[in-house]
């Protein structure tokens, strides 16, 4: 389940992941920016802003709370590219949930 709300400063994004199983979810990596997140239980989100399928912005987290964010211009993404968000992620016994919250000003 996910979802998307904004004022006038922030964009929100909420996303519930249910487990059957979640004792087996994999959650190791905490580190900004870490390739490693991938290789979690993680959600990532894309926002395509001009609508032209070549440029973007792209957000990771995992169970942990893990920060994983890159900009991407003409289909080529660049993972130096560090902007100002916030996620708080939580484990329970169906799953995990994670909130984002992104400066538009950022």
């Amino acid at each position: 389940m996910l979802w998307i709300f904004f004022d006038e400063k922030n964009l929100y994004v909420a996303a519930r992941c249910f487990d059957s199983d979640p004792k087996k979810e994999i959650a190791t990596e905490m580190r900004r920016d870490e390739n490693n997140v991938i290789q979690n239980e993680s959600v990532s989100f894309v926002f395509d802003t001009f609508y032209d399928r070549r440029n973007g912005f792209f957000f990771q987290t995992n169970p942990l709370g893990a920060v994983r964010d890159q900009s991407i211009t003409d289909d080529q993404t660049n993972a130096s590219w560090n902007t100002v968000w916030d996620v708080k992620s939580v484990q329970d016994g169906e799953g995990w949930s994670t909130e984002l919250v992104i400066a538009f000003k950022s």
